[in-house]
């Protein structure tokens, strides 16, 4: 199970907790309370069927896909998104219930505007944490690379920029001459075309990249 797979929940949590915030703050700034929720039983209807086209939204829409490796505008276009099908599901349900008239239009757009500042903000900070905490763990997966002298640069630019951030590359061999000892882009050199046998069987390493 890769980094992708086990911070899903993490960020369907970050964005219930941020449609919480904003769902609240939307309310108070327009009422200046909270007595509205025990007035209206809208308010707290449309909380729930929120929270819920949240989860529904993670479990079929997979909204979290690739999210490691998405720049600012692109994951504020998909908060955008999934912000938009949380409105239409609250729509849908209060028009089927003929409840619309109990909720407070400015409430509602404030609501709408705090929480997609909310979760755009909580997703980039989530962001944050998981790389920081991956990139600083012991537990990242370990790569050998299997390559010459004259690919070895280019080919290490290459894989740092495209592989997963979990990825660490913990050692080079050099197929086409002894460089044993030394380093490439800050990657040692443990094994040579003589010595590759032993050294892949004797060091731990979770996957291998042959690129001759």
């Amino acid at each position: 199970m890769n980094i992708q797979t086990k911070s899903y929940s993490v960020f369907t949590i970050v964005d219930l907790l941020c449609m919480t915030i904003g769902f609240f703050l939307g309310i108070f700034i327009r009422h200046g309370n909270f007595s509205c929720m025990n007035t209206y039983s809208v308010y707290r209807e449309v909380y729930v069927i929120l929270a819920i086209s949240i989860i529904a939204n993670a479990f079929f829409f997979r909204p979290y896909e690739e999210i490691f490796y998405r720049g600012y505008w692109i994951e504020f276009v998909n908060v955008v998104k999934c912000i938009c099908v949380q409105i239409a599901v609250a729509f849908i349900y209060m028009f089927m219930m003929q409840i619309s008239y109990n909720y407070s239009r400015l409430a509602f757009a404030y609501a709408v505007i705090s929480i997609l500042i909310f979760t755009y903000a909580g997703r980039l900070i989530a962001k944050s944490f998981l790389k920081n905490y991956v990139e600083k763990s012991t537990h990242r997966k370990k790569l050998l690379v299997v390559t010459t002298s004259k690919n070895a640069d280019k080919l290490l630019g290459g894989i740092k920029e495209e592989m997963e951030f979990n990825y660490q590359i913990s050692a080079l061999a050099i197929m086409d001459k002894d460089m044993i000892g030394q380093e490439i882009a800050g990657v040692p050199v443990t094994a040579s075309a003589e010595t590759l046998y032993d050294d892949a069987r004797l060091t731990v390493v979770d996957s291998v990249l042959i690129a001759l």
